[in-house]
């Protein structure tokens, strides 16, 4: 069971309502290593900066989520992502490099 953390002074479901939630599943999954192809590229468009999934006033950490360069139109961002494949399904417009960040 992936560990979670409220992140809001305000009343939230409890965390075992959301066990059915796609979010939490994936978040399960990836803490398991059992993602197919487009479990990835979804987890890839859910994860925000930091490496976390946000859910209804709870924050389900990635740590092991790797970061990446990502060039596109002259300018480099970081972006975390499951792998490069994902991120390119995920981000809009043409990518001219993506590195991983070491």
């Amino acid at each position: 069971m992936p560990v979670a953390f409220m992140f809001v002074s305000w009343q939230v479901p409890r965390l075992v309502e959301l066990q059915g939630s796609r979010e939490y599943q994936l978040a399960l999954k990836w803490e398991q290593g059992t993602l197919t192809r487009e479990e990835k590229n979804e987890l890839t468009r859910l994860i925000r900066y930091g490496g976390v999934i946000k859910l209804q006033g709870w924050r389900f950490p990635l740590p092991l989520m790797p970061s990446y360069y990502v060039e596109q139109y002259g300018s480099v961002s970081i972006v975390r992502g499951v792998d490069k494949t994902a991120i390119r399904k995920s981000t809009h417009g043409r990518i001219d490099k993506i590195t991983e960040r070491v």
